[in-house]
């Protein structure tokens, strides 16, 4: 196990501030512990001890991606088309992390030219013919064109990166002039974030390498040559659900029971007995209690996730 420290040398990637201890949490997955370490001006967290690129794969275990929440996952695409659609002019769209080609397929049923990254390829892709218009790799070495995207989005991506701030330069010089960046990261300002800290279902260490606030997030797209239209406060299913997983993680010994539950993972090797017990003795109590929170939160502004809309 991890020896964890409450102090660090290093310094936000953002705005240079110094960090400060936030909270301790456990990977769900490997057991192993890590340490988040917040900034003092900005508010932009960050997954401390640093895992490398090449490391941080085999975080990202077989049957990660496995399902995903399907169904209400083709809900939220429909929600993100439609908003893409009220806000753009041209039809031409990057998914940055992309996954399984889900939102690429929505976008090329409704006649958009429509094309994804994915630095690691999932179990499957939704067709052979989506496939072919995903690019393996990082996003900094993708081929695309300077100036040959009027929308790209980057739906739970930017947490997950280790240069986030070179990341979005890149997709800067895909961008056309004048075209819509949709970017949606947890919220570590949130409501759910700050009650439940380490056992927070957003904070997955260390999948999550950089964990933003909406200050943090405005500054880093402002360095990178972006200006922010609008910051929505409020994801369907996605709010909710991150709230009553994080109650429940409170009463788990194992993070995230329900979510590996609704999505086939659950194996003889990885729960226990009394987790699944206490899953579904407190699973009706937290969705009473969530409900309330979920819309409070979001209310005033400390939604459990942000959507960023910029050009």
């Amino acid at each position: 196990m991890r020896r964890m420290s409450h102090a660090t040398d290093e310094t936000c990637v953002v705005c240079g501030a110094p960090l400060t201890y936030t909270c301790t949490s456990k990977d769900y997955i490997s057991g192993e512990q890590f340490t988040i370490f917040s900034c003092t001006s900005c508010g932009l967290g960050v997954t401390l001890p640093r895992v490398s690129g090449n490391n941080l794969a085999r975080y990202y275990s077989e049957g990660y991606y496995k399902k995903r929440k399907s169904e209400a996952d083709a809900y939220i695409n429909r929600t993100r088309l439609k908003k893409v659609m009220r806000m753009s002019a041209g039809k031409k769209l990057l998914d940055v992390g992309c996954g399984n080609g889900a939102l690429i397929e929505v976008f090329e049923n409704a006649g958009w030219d429509a094309q994804g990254s994915e630095m690691a390829p999932p179990e499957h892709f939704v067709s052979d013919s989506v496939r072919k218009k995903i690019f393996i790799g990082d996003i900094r070495a993708t081929p695309f064109s300077p100036k040959s995207f009027d929308v790209i989005t980057l739906f739970h991506v930017l947490e997950h990166m280790t240069e986030p701030r070179e990341s979005l330069e890149k997709v800067r010089t895909l961008l056309r002039d004048g075209g819509l960046l949709v970017i949606e990261v947890p919220n570590q300002a949130s409501g759910q974030a700050r009650l439940t800290k380490g056992r927070w279902f957003n904070v997955d260490v260390p999948r999550h390498v950089f964990h933003f606030t909406p200050r943090s997030l405005t500054l880093i797209l402002e360095k990178t040559g972006f200006r922010i239209e609008r910051i929505s406060h409020y994801s369907p299913i996605y709010s909710y659900y991150g709230f009553v997983q994080s109650l429940l993680n409170l009463v788990t010994t194992r993070n995230n029971v329900l979510f590996d539950a609704l999505n086939g993972k659950i194996t003889r090797a990885n729960f226990k007995t009394w987790d699944v017990l206490m899953t579904a003795l407190f699973v009706l109590p937290a969705v009473v209690v969530a409900t309330p929170l979920t819309m409070l939160e979001s209310f005033f502004k400390r939604g459990g996730i942000i959507t960023a809309y910029a050009r």
